[in-house]
């Protein structure tokens, strides 16, 4: 299996000089912390998928990861899809490149759940006390799982505190049939991977793994929460 870095957003929110996914995180910037994450038993190749800030990025990571481009920035499905002419395995790790704090045995845990159950595609959420700013995964009205980002959710969905962790594996064979029938969001004009995933759902190809509420899954949009992340880590550690 090969894991693909989705590390070319902005991350305007930060309002650090360097781009969010390059932020230290304990004396390290938090890419390299996904990286040497994804560096286990599982993972035979990883590749980081960068945008403006590729230069930045390479002078960071070197040699260590291979390198796909997204330069004009059309989401985070239209991210992923730059990947995958380097993917020759059958099914990808799929990572956003804001989660500081994730590790090498949850990987390895979330692996072995997807080759032990023969999914065919699935998506890890996580339960938590306080869901504010995380996209929602909740049951649509025929029962499939359908994540749905905060600003488009209804109250009763805000309500619900399983949230969408942005990590995935994926069957490489299923995603090019979508891209012929993909649609652009009418606001932001960008391919969203969510949108994949909800079709995957309708379509019975989707299986899901919840978590309960851990440090270790994470994302950091920007230094508050990144700040709050490390405070819970520290206070188990």
């Amino acid at each position: 299996m090969e894991s693909i870095i989705l590390a070319g957003g902005r991350g305007s929110r930060m309002k650090e000089v360097v781009p969010k996914v390059l932020v230290d995180v304990e004396g390290e910037p938090m890419l390299q912390r996904i990286v040497s994450a994804c560096r286990n038993k599982y993972i035979d190749q990883t590749i980081v998928v960068v945008g403006s800030n590729g230069g930045l990025v390479q002078n960071v990571l070197k040699n260590e990861v291979k390198y796909a481009y997204q330069m004009v920035p059309l989401g985070t499905l239209d991210a992923f899809v730059q990947g995958l002419p380097l993917v020759s395995s059958s099914d990808v790790l799929v990572l956003p490149g804001d989660i500081p704090c994730i590790n090498k045995e949850v990987i390895e845990d979330i692996i072995e759940y997807y080759k032990q159950n023969h999914c065919r595609n699935l998506v890890i959420g996580m339960r938590v006390s306080n869901p504010v700013n995380y996209g929602r995964m909740v049951k649509s009205e025929r029962g499939k799982t359908k994540i749905i980002e905060e600003k488009n959710a209804t109250q009763e969905q805000l309500n619900n505190m399983i949230i969408n962790t942005g990590i995935y594996i994926l069957r490489v064979e299923d995603v090019y049939p979508y891209l012929s029938i993909s649609n652009k969001d009418s606001i932001t004009n960008e391919y969203y991977l969510t949108d994949y995933i909800n079709y995957l759902a309708e379509n019975n190809k989707l299986s899901t793994l919840i978590y309960p509420e851990t440090y270790v899954l994470k994302g950091a949009n920007d230094m508050v929460t990144l700040r709050n992340i490390l405070k819970q880590k520290n206070k188990l550690n």
